[in-house]
């Protein structure tokens, strides 16, 4: 079952990409994992290695696991790597954004 719903728009020199949570809903049910906190640096497949992560002995930065796997599936798409990949060399700003676990998306392709 493929994951993925977004809308991509440019505007001017801004682009805009919003992502759906509704339509994500049914897809964070089939995995018995999807609900365990995994930790960003580990399980973002060192995709979010530059951020750090980690401080002085505090424990890793956890993410929702079944958020994360939705993020990995957009991120993998060639159209989306095609689209950002255009917004970035294209506009002077992209906005982000999503509703409900698109919302969540969005924070995570903000990174």
């Amino acid at each position: 079952m493929e994951c993925g719903t977004f809308v991509a728009e440019q505007v001017g020199r801004v682009g805009y990409v919003a992502f759906s949570g509704v339509q994500e809903m049914p897809l964070l049910g089939w995995d018995p994992d999807c609900g365990v906190l995994a930790p960003l640096d580990v399980a973002g497949h060192g995709l979010f290695a530059l951020p750090k992560c980690r401080y002085n002995g505090e424990g890793p930065v956890m993410v929702h696991y079944g958020v994360l796997h939705l993020f990995l599936h957009y991120h993998a798409r060639p159209d989306f790597q095609t689209q950002i990949r255009s917004f970035l060399a294209e506009t002077k700003s992209i906005v982000i954004t999503g509703h409900s676990i698109g919302g969540s998306v969005a924070c995570l392709s903000a990174l």
